[in-house]
């Protein structure tokens, strides 16, 4: 590389001097600037290319360069996105993953979201009802908690566990006194029964009357209380007084 520098001779009265000017350089190739420091094509300068492609420099085409295209885009500047799984293809933090729609049946697409626990859909637009299949016990309720389901116990004193299926404490201990409480009642009533059925079939079948003893001092002691009364107003004087 060849470059030229000039000098321009100036005159002044009684001397004669040389003053130096700034060198002109000639550049090569696509250099440009004071110091050829400076490109001048194209893929530098403007950077045309998109989407993460290439810039290649070209003289022989009419835009001075060429686009080297990532896979699944076209165009002059690969503009054009024709990527089967797109950013956008499916939805709600699904995976997109190409398939051969010859060799895979699925719906005819020649992708395949794989979605998250909560959506389905082939892009993964429609959300999954998790307590479909799931049954709460004890009255609970199903709610779906960040991504997963979960039994909402309304009587937590009494229910707790996954399914509400697991009884406390407090709830154990007032069923074995209700237990307990209804056996002494069956109890006495088996009791009262038996005596009632004993009582009858020693008076009718048996014609003893156990009470019958009891029963005749009742009379008796009802009657004596009768004769006294009766003896007793008897005994009384009635007297009348007549006022004139």
């Amino acid at each position: 590389t060849t470059s030229t520098s000039v000098t321009t001779a100036t005159t002044t009265i009684g001397t004669t001097a040389t003053t130096p000017v700034p060198p002109a350089y000639y550049c090569p190739g696509t250099s440009i600037g004071a110091y050829c420091n400076v490109t001048s094509d194209t893929c530098s300068m403007s950077q045309p290319c998109l989407n993460a492609a290439t810039c290649f420099p070209d003289a022989t085409v009419p835009l001075g360069y060429i686009c080297g295209c990532q896979t699944g885009y076209t165009g002059s500047t690969c503009q054009n996105d024709e990527r089967i799984c797109k950013d956008d293809t499916c939805w709600n933090n699904g995976t997109c993953i190409e398939v051969n729609s010859t060799t895979v049946d699925n719906n005819g697409t020649t992708f395949y979201c794989n979605c998250s626990k909560s959506f389905t859909g082939v892009h993964c637009e429609l959300k999954v009802n998790l307590c479909a299949n799931i049954k709460c016990q004890n009255h609970g309720i199903c709610q779906t908690v960040n991504m997963s389901w979960s039994c909402i116990c309304l009587t937590p004193s009494l229910y707790y566990g996954n399914y509400c299926e697991i009884q406390t404490s407090a709830l154990k201990v007032k069923q074995a006194l209700s237990r307990s409480f209804a056996g002494v009642a069956i109890a006495a009533l088996v009791l009262t029964c038996s005596f009632v059925i004993i009582m009858d079939v020693l008076k009718y079948v048996f014609k003893i009357d156990p009470v019958k003893a009891e029963r005749l001092k009742q009379i008796q002691a009802k009657k004596a209380v009768k004769s006294k009364a009766k003896a007793k107003a008897a005994n009384v004087a009635v007297r009348f007084q007549y006022v004139a």
